[in-house]
């Protein structure tokens, strides 16, 4: 509904006089609030951010649009390391630290558990190769193929394809091993993630107006150990999670390797 009210606001700005609306600034700023809300709505993403932990103040911060675009988001989230950039170079962030700590913990609660069940629904579906005729199977792999190809395309798509091929690939074997390393692991990627996150926010600072590619390599660099850290962690939850039947979360373990394969394979091509 309020979208739909928005949209009629849209009509109307379209039919008033041009020369009103450059004499009355407070009518262009009241708008330009109307026309924020009315993106807000009109988009599922941003809806569903809006909806869970409210406006990030500046959508530039955001890395999405350089690693991975919106193909890979259901598989990596919103990345927080634009945010973490923008507050370290915002006084006035930096004045609010406690409220941006408290909204960073419900954007992380929200971004793994969406991912978490993205990845449980989507492996659920992935057929048994005994249960399944040679042809059936041989159709879905090559669907999974087609698929990995189109995140490929995507930027840092082949970054993000070996990176998260690897990770999928080691947490399941963890799990089917029944072997795990975990705390000595978590460890490692926070100390990784605050170092790259120190090294990113010099050069990003120093360096002289960067052209696309430039930004893309930073973005994906800034961004390697939160994706990682991420995934590791939701893997964790998708495959232990206490509602499901050994024999479903073994079927996940195995669905999970076998795309960890194909997107390791593609990512070498």
């Amino acid at each position: 509904m309020a979208v739909l009210k928005l949209k009629r606001y849209f009509t109307m700005y379209h039919q008033i006089p041009l020369n009103y609306l450059r004499i009355n600034s407070m009518f262009l700023m009241q708008w330009g609030k109307l026309a924020k809300a009315y993106q807000i709505l009109s988009d599922d993403n941003s809806r569903s951010l809006y909806d869970n932990y409210g406006i990030i103040r500046n959508c530039k911060a955001s890395f999405n649009s350089y690693v991975g675009g919106d193909l890979w988001q259901p598989y990596i989230g919103n990345l927080e390391i634009g945010l973490w950039l923008f507050s370290l170079m915002d006084n006035n962030e930096l004045e609010n630290l406690v409220s941006i700590e408290q909204a960073k913990e419900h954007r992380h609660t929200f971004r793994v558990s969406s991912i978490v069940r993205y990845l449980q629904v989507k492996l659920s579906r992935f057929p048994e190769q005994d249960n399944s005729s040679q042809e059936d199977y041989s159709q879905f792999l090559k669907s999974l193929h087609e698929e990995a190809r189109k995140l490929y395309d995507e930027p840092n798509g082949k970054e993000l394809l070996f990176s998260l091929g690897e990770i999928y690939i080691s947490e399941a074997g963890t799990y089917l091993n029944k072997f795990s390393t975990d705390d000595y692991f978590s460890i490692l990627k926070v100390v990784e993630f605050f170092v790259d996150l120190l090294f990113g926010y010099f050069e990003l600072i120093t360096k002289n107006k960067p052209n696309l590619e430039e930004i893309n390599k930073l973005a994906w660099k800034l961004s390697l150990s939160e994706i990682s850290s991420i995934a590791h962690e939701t893997c964790e939850k998708v495959l232990n999670d206490e509602n499901l039947s050994e024999a479903e979360s073994y079927h996940l373990a195995k669905s999970m390797r076998l795309m960890g394969e194909v997107w390791l394979e593609v990512s070498k091509l």
